[in-house]
């Protein structure tokens, strides 16, 4: 979050023109003139890597040692403290979102993986990129679960004999190894067309989240997960290992 901010101070911020007051510190808007998306993503990830400490309020992040340091009389922002409780209400989240229903074998194949205990960084920087700009944590909840289900199903299917052919994944076996192959397939399929679902269906029963703005991003998560993104890199990366040789 911190290296978001800094970048958005000397670059302008992406869109609104204020932060979320329940973030740990409130920020002016940069007067320098906004860049266009594709410039501006470069010059903030440029501001990242070049420039490892940036006062931030009354804190100097370290990026390089992932951690804040405290002025005397000033305060820090915790950052583990923030990815503990969002991840937690994320996790939460995804408890209720996974559907108990039949075949029992194919729910207990998604609930498995989906709530095997990952980092969830994913839908906790979609949480913070929403309070970032004004949002709130509940508005950003069905599209960071539905980003996790889209990343939960990615690792399904890279697991697989055909892909990656990893036995373990989180330190436990992989889900085509605990439920076999058929389930894991179809497993990781039901969690794409569920993330989708989940995206339109929870934005609408909040009532914060325009339609046309719901819209698009069930759109851009397809997008993300297609051709132009995951199943792209995918083939990208199962292209360049050595093909097995025939029986």
């Amino acid at each position: 979050m911190e290296k978001v901010t800094c970048c958005c101070l000397r670059n302008g911020a992406p869109s609104r023109s204020y932060f979320k007051p329940s973030l740990p510190y409130t920020i002016a808007r940069s007067t320098s003139p906004p860049l266009p998306l594709c410039r501006r993503s470069i010059s903030m990830f440029r501001c990242i890597l070049n420039n490892p400490k940036r006062a931030t309020g009354n804190s100097v992040v370290d990026v390089t040692a992932g951690r804040n340091t405290r002025p005397r009389g000033g305060f820090s922002f915790d950052f583990e403290k923030y990815m503990s409780a969002n991840g937690n209400a994320v996790h939460e989240a995804l408890d209720r979102a996974l559907p108990v229903c039949q075949p029992e074998r194919l729910n207990e194949s998604m609930r498995y993986s989906v709530l095997a205990g990952g980092k969830l960084v994913r839908p906790v920087l979609a949480i913070a990129a929403c309070e970032l700009v004004g949002g709130s944590a509940a508005a950003a909840t069905p599209v960071a679960c539905a980003v996790e289900m889209v990343h939960t199903m990615s690792l399904i299917h890279d697991d697989m004999p055909c892909m990656d052919d990893d036995a373990l994944r989180r330190g436990r076996p992989a889900n085509h190894v605990a439920f076999g192959e058929y389930t894991a397939l179809l497993s990781g399929d039901a969690l794409l067309a569920l993330a989708l679902e989940h995206l339109a269906r929870g934005c609408a029963d909040l009532g914060v989240v325009p339609a046309e703005r719901a819209l698009r991003a069930v759109a851009e998560l397809g997008n993300a997960a297609g051709a132009g993104g995951v199943a792209a890199g995918q083939r990208d990366r199962s292209s360049t290992r050595r093909p097995r040789a025939s029986p």
